[in-house]
């Protein structure tokens, strides 16, 4: 299992290659070693990519640039984009559930990102209306997670493949034509050191869009 944060990719604030730099400021504006010390008890491992220990293809050795905590980063980027201090940026608004542990989660989102300079909307809301509003692709950004159904990496993988668009699985709604046709060669294929090369490079595309 492995939480996230999604981007609503065919939102007009943070979707598209327009935005990728948006994404990647509040990406490394986002401290999860706090976060997994603080609700997970220090129990859970940070993800960098999708697929996790114990599943053919993971890395141990792979650190995602764009997921080190640098707040210092995230400012230069706002800054060099024409929003010093997040100023300019429009308000996003923040999908969550309303129980008491995921207000705490959206909570430590919210200040995280004001000091950024980013004002965050918070929406509560239960979950099948959360769920609803992912499926028909008017959630901006939201907290959400995967279980693994069987044990390979193509079973996590298929969240970014465009053809599984919200409703389905891809509730990100990204689309990459290279991703989509290296999943489509890799998808079918039984574990071998060719797989995994071909997870690497879905890898540094996921990487760089955020």
């Amino acid at each position: 299992d492995f939480t996230y944060i999604a981007f609503n990719m065919d939102d007009p604030v943070l979707g598209g290659e327009k935005n990728k730099w948006l994404r990647q400021a509040i990406s490394l504006a986002y401290d999860e070693s706090s976060l997994i010390d603080k609700f997970y008890l220090g129990l859970a491992t940070r993800a960098e990519f999708l697929i996790p220990p114990g599943i053919n293809g993971y890395d141990p050795s792979y650190k995602n640039p764009h997921r080190q905590y640098n707040l210092s980063k995230a400012r230069e980027i706002l800054a060099k984009n024409g929003f010093p201090g997040g100023k300019g940026l429009p308000e996003i608004t923040y999908e969550g559930i309303s129980t008491t542990t995921y207000r705490q989660l959206t909570e430590h989102f919210v200040r995280q990102m004001s000091e950024l300079g980013i004002l965050v909307k918070v929406n509560m809301s239960t979950w099948p209306e959360l769920l609803a509003r992912i499926r028909t692709k008017k959630a901006q950004i939201f907290g959400i997670s995967w279980l693994y159904d069987y044990p390979d990496a193509e079973n996590a993988l298929q969240l970014l493949y465009s053809k599984n668009e919200s409703p389905g699985p891809n509730e990100a709604n990204y689309k990459s034509r290279k991703y989509d046709a290296i999943y489509e060669k890799a998808a079918p294929m039984a574990d071998s050191p060719e797989r995994r090369k071909l997870f690497e490079k879905m890898r540094e595309i996921v990487e760089e869009d955020v």
